[in-house]
C-alpha cells in the first residue's frame, strides 16, 4: 500500500490515451470557471483519448453538454452509457450511493478486456476524524454520505460482483501540513483512499 502525493498525476497516467467514463462528473457548479482548476473531468479530458461523463445533476450536466462533452444524466446504480471503456473513474461519489455494489456490478460489464475501475473515497480512519472525535465526540461526516469504505470492505464488495481489488493507495488533499504528514507516517491516517479494481 503506497501513499500518493498527487492523485491527479496518478489518474492522468492510468487514463492516458484511453477510453474513459467519469461517474459523478459534476462535483460542483461547473459553470464557475474559478473552481475548475482541479476539476477531475477536465483533468481526464486533457489526458484520455475520449471521455464520457454521467451525473445525477441535470442542470450541471447541461452545462457540460453545451460545452460539447458527451455527458448523460443517469444513475450509475441503474445504468451506464451503452459503450465499453478502458477506465471507469468514480471520484469521491461511491460514499454517496445507496447501492454501491450495484454500481460496481454494472461498471464491470462496461469494461474492455484489461480495463480498470478507479474509485476514490474518504477514509473513516483519517487522523482528522480521530481529532474530531477527541474534540467534539463525533467524527466529521457529510450528511450526504451513506457509508464509508476501507480496503477490507472494498475488497469484499468488489469480490461479490466479479471484481478484484488490484491496488490500494492513500492520499491527502488537506490544507493542513500536520494532516498531510500523518498520512505519510500511517497510511490509515490519510484523508482518502484510492482503489484500483479489475475484473477477476
Amino acid at each position: 500500500m503506497d501513499h500518493l502525493t498527487n492523485r491527479y498525476d496518478f489518474i492522468r497516467e492510468r487514463v492516458r490515451a484511453k477510453q474513459v467514463l467519469d461517474v459523478g462528473c459534476c462535483g460542483f457548479n461547473v459553470a464557475d470557471g474559478r473552481k475548475r482548476e482541479n476539476f477531475l473531468f477536465d483533468v481526464l479530458c486533457e489526458t484520455a483519448e475520449n471521455v464520457c461523463g454521467m451525473d445525477l445533476d441535470a442542470e450541471q450536466v447541461a452545462v457540460l453538454q453545451k460545452e460539447g462533452h458527451p455527458v448523460w444524466c443517469m444513475d450509475a446504480q441503474e445504468q451506464m452509457p451503452s459503450f465499453m471503456f478502458d477506465v471507469i473513474v468514480a471520484g469521491n461519489v461511491i460514499e454517496h450511493m445507496e447501492c454501491p455494489a450495484d454500481f460496481l456490478g454494472i461498471a464491470v460489464d462496461h469494461l474492455n478486456p484489461g480495463g480498470e475501475i478507479i474509485v476514490t473515497t474518504g477514509n473513516p480512519y483519517a487522523l482528522f476524524n480521530w481529532a474530531c472525535i477527541g474534540m467534539f465526540g463525533v467524527p466529521m461526516i457529510s450528511a450526504e454520505h451513506t457509508m464509508w469504505l476501507c480496503p477490507s470492505t472494498m475488497r469484499r464488495m468488489a469480490s461479490a460482483v466479479g471484481l478484484r481489488l488490484k491496488e490500494t493507495y492513500s492520499f491527502d488533499h488537506s490544507r493542513f501540513a500536520l494532516a498531510r504528514l500523518a498520512g505519510r507516517i500511517r497510511r490509515y491516517w490519510a484523508a482518502d483512499w484510492l482503489f484500483v479494481l479489475e475484473a477477476k
